[in-house]
């Protein structure tokens, strides 16, 4: 889920046209039959998947319900998934060691077409999307994520002024910042979801990846409460592990609209500091919607023509609702090591591949699932 620093607020930018474009396509009710090497399973069946090989920073938030667990045969791992129409939308990577993810996304393409749907992933990682494409699928760019090198990251000097000034100036104002093992679902903490949702410029709680759900899974999360001088709560950090990198996705960021400036700054600058010296390798803020940083890692650029121009349509038509480089600007903010493009993949074999997918997400997006 990011916010200031994460996902909720990027698809709400993405509401109005997502609205447009899932007219057209009414999702069926219930998943589709499969054959016997196929099991379907509870989603949270892959919670132990994920404690070893989760590589995206996406993946904790897909192991909730209503998504399910597609496996296949003896293959280690799954895939998070849920049905809208006729495509298969996988949330993000394979849960699945890097070895058997090509296979699992074949298989599963392969199942969805065989069923007359379309495979979607999304979004994907780096890895993901190179595993992606030799798997037979096409990938396209749609955003990057910041990611930080714990051990060697030191935001110092010119580039990170404008940091230091912020969290000088939060810290000035009595904010305080606690790390705490558990989050309590108490009041406080259910008027500060409240009053966040109620300032966002949709109006409107997300579903799907883009939940806010704090508690979830709060057993493997890491908490960063901020308190004002009063010591109310102020802001709100939730970390997600991502086990395979030794990281964390600084996933939830949410602050009450009365806290004082730079309450965002001083929950991300505290909780990256905190979690080097916990002994994190990386850490990352969430994808930045339409951001052009880091590589295209695309073979075949020429994949989905008419999606590119598409997309930097929706850009600059849905830049008056979303400040689609505000957001990437405050993620740079905090010096981050580098950048990594996130993706979208599709089966190839099936037409009109691009609006497919983007109406799949939209309505696993608008529809609170």
């Amino acid at each position: 889920m990011l916010v200031m620093a994460g996902s909720a607020a990027e698809v709400a930018a993405m509401s109005g046209a997502a609205t447009l474009t899932a007219l057209w396509m009414r999702p069926r009710k219930g998943a589709p039959a499969v054959d016997g090497d196929v099991r379907i399973e509870p989603v949270h069946a892959l919670l132990p998947d994920f404690l070893e090989h989760a590589w995206s920073p996406h993946a904790l938030i897909s192991v909730r319900a209503p998504l399910k667990a597609w496996r296949r045969g003896a293959l280690p791992g799954g895939i998070a998934y849920s049905v809208h129409g006729r495509t298969w939308l996988a949330a993000s990577d394979p849960i699945a060691p890097a070895t058997t993810q090509q296979s699992l996304m074949r298989l599963f393409a392969d199942d969805a077409e065989a069923h007359g749907a379309m495979a979607v992933f999304a979004p994907m990682t780096e890895r993901g999307a190179t595993i992606a494409e030799r798997a037979g699928l096409h990938i396209i760019k749609i955003g990057a994520s910041p990611y930080f090198d714990l051990p060697h990251w030191d935001p110092r000097g010119d580039i990170a002024k404008h940091l230091r000034s912020s969290v000088n100036r939060a810290r000035r104002a009595g904010l305080v910042v606690q790390s705490v093992e558990t989050l309590h679902q108490d009041r406080d903490c259910a008027h500060l979801c409240q009053q966040w949702l109620a300032s966002r410029p949709a109006g409107k709680a997300f579903g799907w990846l883009f939940a806010l759900h704090p508690h979830h899974q709060a057993a493997t999360k890491r908490f960063f409460i901020a308190r004002d001088a009063a010591g109310r709560m102020a802001g709100l950090l939730a970390a997600s592990p991502i086990p395979a990198r030794n990281g964390w996705y600084l996933e939830d960021v949410i602050r009450d609209p009365a806290a004082p400036q730079g309450v965002c700054d001083l929950l991300v600058f505290e909780a990256l500091c905190a979690l080097r010296e916990q002994g994190a390798a990386t850490a990352t803020l969430g994808t930045a919607l339409f951001a052009q940083d880091g590589p295209d890692v695309s073979e075949a650029r020429h994949h989905w023509p008419r999606t590119r121009p598409a997309l930097q349509m929706a850009r600059r038509q849905l830049s008056g609702f979303y400040n689609f480089d505000g957001l990437r600007n405050f993620k740079n903010k905090f010096v981050p090591t580098r950048w990594e493009g996130e993706y979208a993949a599709a089966s190839r074999k099936t037409a009109f591949t691009a609006p497919r997918a983007i109406t799949a997400i939209a309505r696993a997006v608008l529809a609170g699932e």
